[in-house]
């Protein structure tokens, strides 16, 4: 009879599982449509904005009469070069404070010295 109660206790424990992972697929199932129509609806909303971009540039470019492409390049590489000289003159100020910072040691190290050597003779 005992083993007939563990049986039934084993076989009520399978079908909840199934019944749990059933549920769990289904759920899953659902969670993957949801972010299928949103990344759908995304891509949309992405060649909709790409469309209203390309048609801004036509006109920019219509209204003023110039490319747009070689204008950004031009300030692009502007802005680059400003960075690189903001960057070395940021450098050149760092290496001047270590050759300061570096000279400050050696007047210490010569005082210390200097120091040592001019003390009394104790005889």
């Amino acid at each position: 009879m005992e083993v007939n109660a563990q049986y039934k206790s084993m076989d009520e424990s399978h079908r909840i599982l199934i019944e749990v992972v059933g549920n769990l697929h289904t759920s899953t199932s659902n969670e993957n449509e949801v972010l299928k129509k949103e990344v759908e609806a995304l891509r949309a909303n992405k060649e909709i904005k790409d469309e209203q971009l390309n048609m801004l540039y036509i006109v920019i470019e219509n209204k003023l009469g110039i490319n747009v492409q070689p204008v950004y390049d031009e300030i692009e590489i502007q802005r680059v070069e400003a960075r690189r000289i903001e960057r070395e003159k940021r450098l050149a100020e760092e290496a001047a404070e270590a050759l300061k910072d570096k000279k400050k040691g050696l007047v210490i190290n010569t005082e210390e010295i200097l120091g040592s050597t001019s003390q009394p003779d104790p005889s």
